[in-house]
C-alpha cells in the first residue's frame, strides 16, 4: 500500500533529493523513496498538515540552532535533545518542519532519516 496526497496544501511537494521528496496527506508527513520504491512516514501531528519545509543551511556555517528562543509552548524531544539545549543540524536537509492546522496549530521541527520530533510549538 502507498499513501498519495488527496488535497492542496502549501508547499505541497518538497524535493529533498533526486529521488526522495516529501509530502503531507491528511495528519501524516510522507517520505517518498522514488529509488527504492519505498515510503517513510512522520505521524508527530494529530491534525491535518497545511505546510511542509525543508530546513536550510545556518547563516555562518553554524552547526547548531538555539530552539529555547522559542518559548513558551515549545517542547522538545529525540534523543540528546534536552529542554532548552542547541539542537545540532548535521548539513541541509537532515531537518524538516510541518504545520498543523485545527485547534492547536503546531509546528513540528523532526529529523528527516529517523523521523524524530526535534521540537513542537503550539501557537
Amino acid at each position: 500500500r502507498s499513501v498519495y496526497p488527496y488535497q492542496s496544501v502549501r508547499n505541497e511537494l518538497v524535493v529533498v533529493s533526486p529521488t526522495q521528496v516529501v509530502y503531507a496527506a491528511a495528519s501524516v508527513v510522507v517520505i517518498l523513496d522514488s529509488a527504492a520504491n519505498q515510503q517513510r512516514f512522520y505521524c508527530g501531528h494529530d491534525d491535518e498538515v497545511l505546510s511542509c519545509c525543508l530546513m536550510p543551511d545556518l547563516p555562518g556555517g553554524a552547526d547548531a540552532l538555539d530552539l529555547s528562543a522559542l518559548g513558551q509552548g515549545a517542547h522538545y524531544g529525540g534523543a540528546g535533545h534536552g529542554s532548552g539545549s542547541p539542537v545540532k543540524l548535521f548539513g541541509r536537509g537532515t531537518l524538516l518542519a510541518s504545520g498543523q492546522v485545527g485547534k492547536k496549530p503546531t509546528i513540528h521541527v523532526w529529523e528527516l532519516e529517523s523521523c524524530d520530533t526535534v521540537a513542537a510549538m503550539t501557537v
